[in-house]
């Protein structure tokens, strides 16, 4: 039996990141100050508002039972609802308001303070509410790395039928996940495990907007969406084993491979949107993760076709969404998609999702 090899892995985020938990918390459900965002704790809600009453609980069902259908004015904002109809004393209300919270969030920047809306929520511990990053995702993002370096190196001439193409690419993925389990291949993912990361401190998160920039009509786009993102320059470990009696996969192997996922990644794509209007950090090992960091890194399309990519990816997207959008809408530059997820840092727009990892070994 060969020895299991064993890192760990240090990550700094390098824009901001969003593991989405598929959870969202209502307008209704918090309470937007000046600078921050107030995450309310139910039960301390509950206990307050029985302090000012009984009819006071009927008022707040009342008023939630309503706000859904205000979605977009300030009907449903709980920091009037409880000032204007509850507290009725501003100065007691702010008082208030640290007693009755769960956790605070700083707005990103001053535009994630307007049109507030649902804010989608980032990966918790159930015990402690403190965010991290599931092991899953960062292996997620490697092997995505890995089969993209090994088609890169390997296939030179993939067929441009989409068919073919599908099923050349089919043909490499079961490489990384052979059906039985005996069976060793050269990259199979089985033999690489990734711990869940550390708990984050809760001070590293903060709430803003997602934007999309179009590159073709040099236009950004606030999307209607609050998300709680992991902070800029946010720091967080993992450990990882590789067992080398499940895989040949090596430590070397997964280093070049996000080396040549991110090469291609930016000849072919990031590079179209310029440096003077998004800022795309770079770094010696960088690595996408996370939700709205982008259809391109999510896929190997880029690394597998390279200058085809674009006008294959906007025929792939006009296939999949039934909504009238052409392949010339989609398509400009030799790219696909047209619009980059950004967040608002400092004023100044990132590519959102990026981090730069070292590898040590333990």
């Amino acid at each position: 039996m060969k020895t299991i090899k064993r890192y760990q892995v240090k990550m700094k985020v390098l824009s901001s990141v969003h593991i989405g938990e598929g959870e969202d918390i209502k307008k209704y459900e918090y309470i937007d100050g000046e600078d921050a965002i107030y995450v309310i704790n139910q039960r301390k809600l509950i206990d307050l508002l029985n302090s000012y009453g009984k009819d006071s609980f009927e008022k707040y069902l009342n008023f939630i039972e309503k706000a859904p259908s205000n979605r977009r004015n300030q009907d449903n904002s709980l920091y009037d609802f409880l000032l204007d109809r509850i507290i009725l004393d501003a100065n007691t209300f702010h008082k208030l308001i640290p007693d009755i919270t769960d956790y605070k969030l700083y707005y990103q920047n001053e535009e994630s303070a307007e049109n507030l809306n649902d804010i989608s929520l980032t990966q918790k511990d159930k015990l402690t509410k403190r965010p991290y990053i599931p092991g899953s995702s960062l292996k997620g993002a490697i092997r995505s790395t890995l089969i993209a370096s090994y088609i890169n190196t390997r296939y030179h001439n993939l067929p441009a039928n989409k068919n073919a193409l599908k099923e050349a690419l089919r043909e490499v993925e079961k490489l990384f996940f052979p059906k039985k389990r005996d069976d060793i291949k050269d990259f199979d993912m089985k033999g690489v495990a990734i711990s869940d990361s550390n708990l984050i401190d809760s001070e590293n998160l903060n709430v803003g907007h997602i934007y999309y920039y179009n590159l073709k009509s040099k236009k950004e786009k606030t999307l209607p969406v609050l998300a709680e993102l992991i902070k800029k320059d946010t720091k967080i470990t993992f450990n990882m084993t590789i067992n080398p009696n499940h895989t040949k996969i090596t430590i070397d192997d997964i280093k070049k491979a996000i080396k040549d996922f991110n090469q291609m990644y930016n000849n072919y794509y990031l590079s179209k949107f310029g440096r003077e209007r998004i800022a795309t950090p770079e770094a010696p090992l960088k690595l996408y993760i996370g939700k709205h960091s982008g259809f391109p890194t999510k896929t190997i399309i880029y690394s597998a076709l390279k200058d085809r990519a674009g006008l294959y990816t906007s025929q792939f997207l006009k296939e999949q969404f039934k909504d009238g959008r052409t392949v010339q809408g989609n398509y400009y530059n030799n790219i696909s998609p047209v619009c980059l997820k950004c967040v608002n840092i400092s004023n100044q727009k990132y590519e959102n999702g990026a981090t730069s990892i070292e590898i040590e070994e333990m």
